[in-house]
């Protein structure tokens, strides 16, 4: 039997956008360490190893302890998270896209580029089937990629990623949505430090 209280914790975590609230942090505060780490073998002793609910749990455990900047931790069950998801999902769905995406953070976190390169890319690529290819949800998998080339000086590369998720932002969001306002600031960043920006047009 999984504990109830554990499940409605679990599932109020922001897969995604990484947080956890203030009053799903105070409720998890008061569950022991070893309650939460022995979670996914009591999900796995109640629906399988190849259950879907299983991928998710495994999911949301890595998204609480990357918010808490536990990375170890964190790593260990995205990489378990993704191990399931292969085995329980029969099609892409956006779980499992966002699942990538947040394993992909985690590397990029950790300074691991060249490894959250290619999981950022499958994270689109997963995305893009699951959801569309306009589906605002894309916008952060994007503008991840962007980022991890903008802290390589691959200019060219993060405008690119930086354009394509702004594009899909304000068709989802509109122009002056502050999260749109943000990524051009980042964007107009990335055309500045640009060695070749005389023959860019001004922003």
């Amino acid at each position: 039997m999984i504990p109830t209280e554990i499940i409605r914790v679990l599932q109020r975590i922001d897969i995604g956008s990484l947080s956890v609230r203030k009053t799903v942090s105070r409720e998890l505060s008061q569950l022991d360490e070893k309650t939460l780490l022995t979670l996914p073998e009591i999900v796995e002793r109640a629906l399988g190893v190849d259950h879907p609910e299983l991928a998710k749990a495994l999911h949301r455990l890595a998204v609480l302890y990357h918010s808490r900047d536990n990375m170890e931790k964190a790593e260990f069950l995205y990489r378990r998270a993704l191990d399931t998801a292969e085995r329980a999902f029969s099609e892409p769905n956006m779980e499992w896209g966002l699942m990538m995406n947040n394993f992909g953070r985690a590397l990029y976190d950790q300074k691991k580029f060249t490894e959250a390169e290619v999981i950022y890319k499958q994270a689109i690529n997963l995305l893009r089937l699951a959801i569309g290819p306009k589906h605002r949800k894309l916008a952060t998998p994007l503008s991840n990629l962007g980022n991890l080339y903008r802290d390589q000086n691959q200019w060219e590369l993060a405008e690119s990623m930086y354009q394509s998720s702004i594009v899909i932002m304000v068709e989802a969001l509109g122009p002056l949505h502050p999260r749109v306002v943000r990524a051009r600031e980042k964007l107009a960043a990335v055309k500045l430090r640009n060695p070749g920006i005389s023959s860019w047009p001004h922003l």
